[in-house]
């Protein structure tokens, strides 16, 4: 049966190089029972065949099968298409050795992102939700209603407890700006500790209920602002 001209040249090319090894492996071998003078055990010579053949035959066609194999894989699959009697070729195309080597930094992680530590960032968010179950609450979410936590602020906390002294309130009064001043966003409804009052709310309800409840408090006269800021400034806003 006829083979093809690359086939032929290929089983010769096998051939050769299985005669080749088993001869080099006999010599070596032969070499080595003259130096200890055939002290060898003559069974294991019915080995030979196995273990050269497997060894030093073996292994090397076996990279020969699996380079072939890459290759081919590698290639494009050519078909011929007829498509209206224009005969062509197609093929599929396959990746480049070139374009994997340009973009291995982005293929180094599942993100394709290049130079990205996934193991760092792993760690991370290990570290993060441990944590988180450590001091964590165990408020459920799935209600109607659920409460939301909230931590004191540190200004709101130091105006509870700190700055509520009338000599910090006067101070900080001296310190604003005229048009701070004008902005403040408090509804005078006396003028001054006058007798009589000098009323100012926007509404008689609205003034009988503040003298009844705040007239003892600084912050419902108008006489509190005007005593704190410099009286030139605020007659060049409003009169000049």
């Amino acid at each position: 049966m006829e083979i093809p001209h690359i086939g032929g040249l290929y089983l010769r090319a096998i051939s050769l190089y299985t005669t080749c090894i088993f001869a080099v492996v006999a010599a070596m071998s032969l070499v080595y029972g003259a130096s200890v003078w055939f002290q060898v055990l003559g069974r294991n010579l019915c080995r030979f065949n196995r273990v050269a053949g497997f060894v030093w035959i073996g292994r090397t066609l076996l990279l020969v099968r699996s380079m072939t194999s890459v290759i081919y894989l590698s290639t494009s699959n050519l078909s011929v298409t007829n498509a209206n009697g224009l005969v062509f070729f197609t093929w599929q195309p396959r990746s480049m050795a070139t374009h994997l080597k340009a973009t291995h930094f982005n293929m180094a992680n599942d993100f394709w992102w290049p130079t990205f530590n996934s193991c760092g960032t792993q760690a991370f968010l290990g570290n993060w939700f441990t944590k988180r179950m450590l001091d964590g609450d165990l408020m459920l979410y799935n209600s109607s209603s659920s409460p939301v936590s909230i931590l004191a602020l540190h200004m709101k906390a130091i105006q509870f407890s700190i700055l509520n002294s009338i000599p910090l309130a006067i101070d900080n009064l001296r310190r604003m700006a005229t048009r701070v001043h004008v902005a403040v966003a408090s509804q005078s409804i006396l003028l001054a500790r006058l007798e009589p009052d000098v009323p100012m709310a926007n509404t008689t309800a609205r003034q009988l209920r503040c003298s009844a409840r705040y007239a003892s408090s600084g912050a419902v006269y108008l006489e509190t602002a005007l005593r704190n800021i410099a009286l030139s400034d605020f007659f060049r806003m409003f009169w000049r």
